[in-house]
């Protein structure tokens, strides 16, 4: 799944071996105390990476390859938008672009459709994206995506698989 701590994970013996030694400086109380407070963290961190990974066929951790399939058996016609672009070229071999942050009202969606050439809308669950509190590059909810996405016109729904998360919607071109 997209998730920050994903990062984090390769480089944690170091980290924690770079406060250990810190915090023995310090005194052995500092050092235990911060061990103690880096291992929770740590474990709060990765949870959810950890608990994707018992479940290899759940939404988060598995492609979704039955929407996957329906685009690919489609014409090649025109480019895919979505938030995780790069997922979809690599699932789908089809150009791809993302939806940018400021694209966020129906007709700034048209507009930004239309000049990218894109005539398939990929709307999927975000609620495993790496999403800021808000501002500039808040990650909208699924549902902030659909209804942006019924409110462009002559946008239709083609396909949905609630067990992936995903529709697919048609842009007009």
């Amino acid at each position: 799944p997209k998730q920050a701590a994903r990062y984090l994970i390769p480089v944690l013996p170091f980290a924690l071996w770079a406060a250990w030694e810190g915090l023995a400086r310090l005194g052995r109380r500092w050092a235990l105390g911060g061990a103690a407070l880096g291992v929770v963290l740590s474990v709060l961190a990765t949870s959810r990476v950890v608990a994707a990974s018992w479940r290899p066929e759940g939404r988060v951790a598995a492609a979704p390859a039955r929407t996957a399939a329906f685009l690919r058996a489609r014409a090649q016609e025109g480019a895919l938008a979505a938030e995780y672009d790069a997922r979809w070229w690599l699932l789908t071999g089809r150009p791809c672009v993302h939806v940018p942050y400021d694209v966020r009202s129906p007709r700034a969606l048209a507009r930004f459709l239309a000049g990218a050439g894109v005539r398939e809308l990929v709307v999927e669950d975000t609620s495993y994206s790496l999403r800021p509190l808000g501002g500039a590059y808040q990650v909208p909810s699924f549902g902030a995506l659909r209804a942006l996405a019924a409110a462009v016109p002559g946008a239709r729904r083609e396909f949905a698989d609630e067990r992936e998360g995903t529709e697919v919607w048609r842009v007009a071109p």
